[in-house]
């Protein structure tokens, strides 16, 4: 579980984040939510331990965050950010392997790893010789997503991973996700702007707004039982979710 108790942040004396207070359960996938500027990215760097914690507790499962810790931390967590975040002067292989080294994940059970993720992720091994320049978008996310699942880590977080795409490769794309998810029982946090996007994955939906959580429930009552008028108001100035059997 992901726990995170009276979390403030500020920057210059101005508030970033202002009394986080969530749960998110083990091998569940969350959502969170919200216009530009509301501090998702910044609630999950200091998840992540990249920055500071000021004040309040975050806890991934039993373990305390602290920036200190962070190559604890990175041997909890994979991370993939909206354009994969790849090195550009590596390979697709050469990025994977880099944070299996990290880990001391070498040699034999280095190789068995790459093949069942290669497996795991419907990948042709061909492109993990390609260099990222000369990938896809939709590629790019996948081999992200390789890396960040390489050393096997308890969580994922996803800080729009989907929104650059074009819209046939990102519906494909989701839909891959989604079975990943399902599959692995991994605990997901994905960031988003998107309701449609959050419809489709959530178990939870967190929305904030001007570094606060408006609302944090299970999907069906976060649409059913909006517990103040902005999220009635984000809710209407999207699309109404669609019935999503893609």
């Amino acid at each position: 579980m992901i726990n995170i108790e009276s979390l403030n942040f500020k920057i210059k004396g101005h508030s970033i984040l202002k009394q986080i207070n969530v749960q998110w359960e083990t091998e569940k996938t969350h959502v969170l939510i919200g216009s530009s500027g509301c501090g998702k990215s910044t609630l999950i760097r200091l998840i992540l331990g990249l920055l500071p914690i000021q004040s309040g507790t975050i806890h991934l499962g039993d373990l305390v965050v602290q920036q200190k810790k962070q190559n604890i931390i990175a041997k909890k967590v994979g991370y993939v950010i909206q354009d994969g975040g790849l090195f550009p002067h590596l390979s697709a292989r050469k990025n994977v392997e880099l944070v299996l080294k990290i880990h001391e994940i070498t040699g034999k059970e280095q190789k068995n790893r790459i093949e069942k993720l290669l497996h795991d992720l419907n990948l042709n091994p061909r492109i993990m010789d390609l260099y990222p320049r000369q990938l896809s978008g939709g590629q790019k996310q996948r081999v992200a997503l390789m890396r960040a699942l390489a050393h096997d880590p308890e969580y994922l977080f996803f800080d729009e991973p989907l929104s650059a795409l074009d819209p046939m490769i990102r519906s494909e794309l989701q839909k891959h996700l989604k079975s990943i998810f399902e599959k692995l029982k991994k605990t997901v946090v994905l960031v988003t702007h998107d309701m449609g996007e959050a419809a489709y994955f959530a178990h939870t939906i967190t929305l904030m707004n001007q570094g606060k959580i408006i609302q944090h429930s299970p999907y069906d009552e976060f649409f059913k039982n909006p517990q103040d008028p902005f999220v009635s108001e984000f809710i209407n100035a999207q699309r109404q979710p669609p019935e999503l059997t893609l």
